[in-house]
This record gives structure tokens, C-alpha cells and sequence, in this order.
């Protein structure tokens, strides 16, 4: 019995040393973040005609199709559409990071992904356990009605993306 509590308390003794080692500023990073959480809050949609070459012409609404007279002959118009995304993004870290990166995706009706974008949320003045909401202007050409959106704090990031990951470039106070 003497030499099996021996054993234990060496094993014991080692686990906690490799506890202690110093971990590198991306694992610590990385650790960080997976305390961080972000989920879709909404979204609004604007689109506004591009502005053509003429003078003083006349917008007509036919349905959904938008057509522009010049002298008499209707034209179709270009669209801008803008997504106003809200996005809700908490913590229950130990320390707080300076901001995270959000990875949003734009989905269409059979949850196919149609677009991916990263979003900068500033989190050093977010209190542990509360939300902060940030809003996410975007244009796209491919917003079709039916689409939705995901948000999430991806864990882990695989080393080779971390460069495209403010957090991991910005570093840690």
C-alpha cells in the first residue's frame, strides 16, 4: 500500500508541474475564446437603385421589378443590396480579449452556405456573462428572399487560419 500511494503521489506531483508549463500566446488565445459565444439576432434588408447615367429620370415600381424611364423607354435598374446584420455576442471568460472574430454565414432556403464573412466585435469593455449587440452592414449581389443567417465564435481555429483572426494578430493584454 506504501508503494502504490508513492506511485500516486509522483503521478500526482507530475500532472500538476504539466499544469504549470507556460502555455504559447495562440493557445492562450485560443483557450480564450472558447469562452466567447455569439448567435444571430436579426437581420434587414435595403436595396437602392445604382445610379444611372441621365438626367431626371422616373423611377417606376412594377411588383418586384424596378424599371427607370429615360424619354419614354423603360430600363431595368441595378439593385444595391445592403444586409443589416445583429449579431448578440457574450463571455464567461476568466480574462477578457480585446475583441473576437465572428464568422457569419449567409445560408439559403435548404441551409445551403451561399456566403461567409468575419466580424470584428470590440469585447474589452463586455462584462463576463452579459451581452453586447453589434450591428454588421454588408452588400451582397446574391440576397435572395428565404435566405438566413448563422453567427458563431468558431473553437478551434486551425493554426494555418489564425492569421485571418484579429484576435490571434492583435494579441492579448
Amino acid at each position: 500500500m506504501g508503494r502504490a500511494r508513492a506511485i500516486a503521489l509522483i503521478a500526482g506531483a507530475l500532472t500538476l508541474i504539466a499544469g504549470c508549463e507556460e502555455q504559447s500566446r495562440e493557445e492562450k488565445i485560443s483557450a480564450l475564446r472558447s469562452y466567447y459565444r455569439a448567435e444571430f439576432n436579426g437581420f434587414l434588408v435595403t436595396q437602392t437603385p445604382i445610379e444611372q447615367d441621365a438626367t431626371d429620370p422616373v423611377v417606376v415600381e412594377e411588383g418586384e421589378e424596378v424599371a427607370v424611364e429615360f424619354e419614354g423607354e423603360a430600363v431595368e435598374v441595378e439593385l444595391r443590396t445592403v444586409l443589416l446584420l445583429d449579431l448578440l455576442v457574450q463571455h464567461s471568460s476568466p480574462e477578457r480579449l480585446p475583441g473576437v472574430t465572428v464568422d457569419v454565414s449567409m445560408v439559403d432556403a435548404q441551409e445551403r452556405e451561399k456566403a461567409r464573412w468575419r466580424v470584428w466585435v470590440e469585447t474589452a469593455d463586455l462584462a463576463k456573462s452579459t451581452h453586447k449587440q453589434v450591428s454588421h452592414e454588408v452588400e451582397v449581389d446574391n440576397y435572395e428572399e428565404g435566405d438566413g443567417f448563422w453567427a458563431e465564435v468558431r473553437h478551434p481555429i486551425p493554426p494555418a487560419e489564425r492569421s485571418e483572426y484579429r484576435e490571434f494578430t492583435a494579441g492579448v493584454d
